[in-house]
């Protein structure tokens, strides 16, 4: 594997997980559910994939894709053990909530859906800005 790749993977994996973890360590109600699992966090791994693509680490559109999408599956794991590990009073014979696995799963496909979409804005602008830098360069050369 590429080495940028891995970077970029690990870094989007640290802060898609810290983010997690920030969120489900804060007290109930700080921050709105909704609104930092289905807007904060899929701009965050955005975000963080623009800055990236800006900077050194010289890979195709597609990469940085797979290290986001790689990073929140990640996180949903991160989720699922931070929300259903901690031990709870349980009814007889059942060893996890069946309600939190229902929990993790609907924010995850939201979150998912989420992340779709806004890939998809970054997407059409990133042919957008690298179509009008082929042009400009063809016009320097021509």
């Amino acid at each position: 594997m590429n080495k940028s790749f891995m970077t970029v993977a690990i870094i989007n994996i640290i802060i898609a997980c810290s983010a997690q973890v920030f969120y489900w360590s804060i007290p109930v109600g700080t921050i709105d559910l909704f609104l930092f699992q289905l807007v904060i966090f899929p701009l965050a791994i955005g975000f963080t994939n623009i800055l990236l693509g800006a900077s050194k680490f010289r890979l195709a559109f597609f990469q940085h894709s797979l290290a986001a999408y790689l990073a929140f599956g990640v996180s949903v794991l991160v989720s699922f053990f931070i929300v259903v590990a901690p031990s709870k009073e349980l009814p007889p014979g059942e060893i996890i909530l069946f309600s939190d696995i229902l929990f993790i799963t609907l924010i995850s496909i939201s979150q998912l859906l989420a992340l779709l979409v806004l890939h998809l804005f970054i997407y059409i602008a990133y042919r957008v800005f690298t179509s009008r830098t082929e042009q400009v360069d063809k016009r320097r050369k021509g």
